[in-house]
């Protein structure tokens, strides 16, 4: 134990976390979910991005009430950088570069919606990305559009079906089943 820094007393199991220069004391004696909780209200962390603890030793640790009595620094997830080139919706000329940052899966898709995009192209491998778990931190990729005929479908839940021609599927991409006909190759 370092200086008093964390002790046992009648308020229950205290920590001491740090992030920044601010320094809270915070009781431990309450669920994994209710600790993390108090430690962004603690703090004001406003944001969904993950977030973790380190010890004096350098150790994460795993929020939880049985865990040692300590010293803590607060570490948010930096996220996963890329740079997405854009093209002008009139004429699909290029438009510039912009650099993202994606925290989680919701931020990916709605950064998709947005951007009226289906999906993102890897520059350097050209496989389209699905899924943030799929992105690489650093990488240049480019938004996909479906074409024109296709471009009416919603991101919903439950798969929406497009049709051209004939009723066999041929790639499920996301949450929509693209089906065989003259727009069978645009992925």
């Amino acid at each position: 134990m370092s200086g008093g820094a964390h002790f046992v007393n009648d308020a229950g199991r205290v920590i001491t976390v740090k992030w920044g220069d601010c320094v809270k004391r915070i009781g431990i004696d309450g669920s994994p979910e209710a600790i993390k909780e108090v430690i962004k209200s603690a703090f004001g962390l406003r944001t969904t991005r993950p977030f973790w603890l380190v010890d004096e030793c350098g150790i994460l640790r795993s929020i939880e009430r049985d865990m040692p009595l300590g010293s803590y620094t607060v570490h948010l997830d930096e996220g996963l950088n890329i740079r997405i080139y854009l093209n002008n919706a009139a004429d699909e000329s290029p438009a510039g570069a912009e650099e993202t940052t994606f925290y989680a899966e919701d931020d990916f898709r709605d950064f998709l919606q947005r951007c009226g995009f289906i999906a993102l192209t890897d520059l350097s491998c050209c496989k389209h990305v699905l899924s943030i778990s799929d992105l690489h931190h650093g990488e240049v990729y480019q938004g996909y559009k479906a074409p024109a005929k296709l471009a009416r479908f919603r991101c919903e839940s439950q798969p929406v079906r497009i049709k051209e021609n004939d009723n066999q599927p041929i790639h499920k991409l996301a949450h929509m089943e693209v089906f065989a006909g003259s727009y069978a190759g645009w992925l």
